[in-house]
């Protein structure tokens, strides 16, 4: 299958074994394979990184060793997206020193962050979108030097993170242009109303102009019930310290996090909001699947749709 570009695995993610021989024959004869999925840790012993020299996507949900993701380092040059779980021992991570990807631009820590603590932006200089990262590992991530090509970041569950934490790291993020807040409800333990406070009253007024380069605040099924006004006190102040309006705001809801109330903001506060920001696309929808509507916003606002 020489023309094969996109192979996909489903069924059983605990499959701890695959007898078709096969599979490894047909691997070895897809030359030009761009993306690979899969959730079975069996279909490991069958994927050679140095067979694949095109890949440029691999997501899995299976645990992969030090030595396979220094593989995909060294073998496919053009791997731009990755969704992994990295495991080995203590005396593997000294080979993962020199262990660069040069293509890399999109990491998913949705699983876990195992594959940020592996790296810092020198050895992944084209970083540019991070999901869900675990905000410890993202400070030791930019301990080394700032990750100037980052500019997208997705905060939220299911990795939680303290506030005064997040904050910090602007600092470190100086091209950082689209900040996504995702689920900062009561039931994750992290309340949006307390994560606006804290970034307007609680941080210094350098902080609170952080990222200096924000260009889309997108703010996907979190509970609003006390945090409509902070979201309007934070973004006046940003605009009366810098003289300048966002230029996007995105907020959505559905009918599992939509509160008792029948608007978001209250009409005053839409006007003032209105005042400090370009665009503000406001999507309420109590009808439709949460999950899907939360995907299409997410989608929409990475530019994806």
């Amino acid at each position: 299958m020489p023309e094969l570009r996109t192979l996909e695995f489903t069924g059983d993610p605990y499959l701890s074994e695959i007898k078709h021989q096969g599979t490894m024959a047909l691997l070895n004869r897809c030359p030009r394979l761009e993306e690979i999925s899969f959730t079975q840790r069996g279909l490991l012993s069958f994927i050679d990184p140095q067979t694949l020299p095109a890949l440029r996507v691999w997501s899995t949900g299976a645990s992969i060793p030090y030595l396979m993701f220094l593989a995909l380092a060294r073998r496919c040059p053009r791997l731009s997206r990755l969704t992994a779980v990295v495991t080995g021992s203590s005396a593997d991570v000294s080979l993962l020193q020199h262990c660069i990807f040069q293509e890399l631009s999109h990491v998913d820590c949705r699983l876990d962050s195992s594959v940020l603590s592996l790296l810092d932006p020198i050895r992944a200089p084209k970083l540019n979108s991070l999901l869900y990262p675990d905000v410890a590992v993202l400070g030791s991530f930019l301990s080394s030097a700032p990750c100037t090509s980052l500019q997208s970041l997705t905060l939220g569950a299911p990795q939680p993170i303290q506030n005064a934490d997040v904050l910090s790291l602007f600092h470190h993020l100086p091209n950082l242009t689209s900040l996504t807040l995702v689920e900062f409800t009561s039931y994750s333990g992290m309340r949006l109303d307390a994560f606006l406070q804290a970034w307007l009253v609680e941080s210094s007024p350098a902080v609170r102009l952080l990222p200096a380069r924000l260009a889309r605040l997108n703010i996907l099924e979190c509970e609003f019930a006390y945090a409509a006004a902070p979201l309007v006190n934070l973004l006046i102040a940003r605009h009366e310290a810098s003289g300048t309006t966002l230029p996007y705001l995105n907020i959505v809801q559905t009918g599992d996090t939509l509160s008792s109330e029948t608007e978001i903001f209250p009409k005053d506060l839409v006007t003032m909001l209105r005042a400090v920001v370009e665009t503000v696309d406001i999507d309420v929808d109590v009808t439709s699947s949460p999950r899907q509507r939360m995907m299409y916003a997410y989608n929409r606002a990475l530019g994806v749709c």
